[in-house]
């Protein structure tokens, strides 16, 4: 993710995720969300292409996403028990 890029959206849409996916958000869900972001950023990214199209490489830039929102799941779901 660019430093000089406005991200406050984009982790809005990771906090959407959270909450309606929760522990079950994928990577394909990450992806998805930085897609509608990355069109207002830089409509022409080499990367704004389907989940399942994405380089190895590329794809597992989501992977440290998917596996924060699901640590906050698991937080939530913990305290509320």
């Amino acid at each position: 993710m660019p430093d000089d890029k406005n991200t406050i959206p984009l982790f809005r849409m990771y906090a959407v995720l959270l909450i309606a996916l929760g522990a079950a958000v994928t990577a394909d869900d990450v992806h998805n969300a930085w897609v509608c972001w990355m069109l207002a950023e830089d409509p022409g990214h080499p990367a704004l292409v389907p989940y399942s199209q994405l380089p190895r490489s590329v794809a597992a830039q989501d992977d440290d996403y998917v596996a924060a929102i699901r640590a906050v799941a698991s937080k939530v779901a913990n305290q509320e028990r």
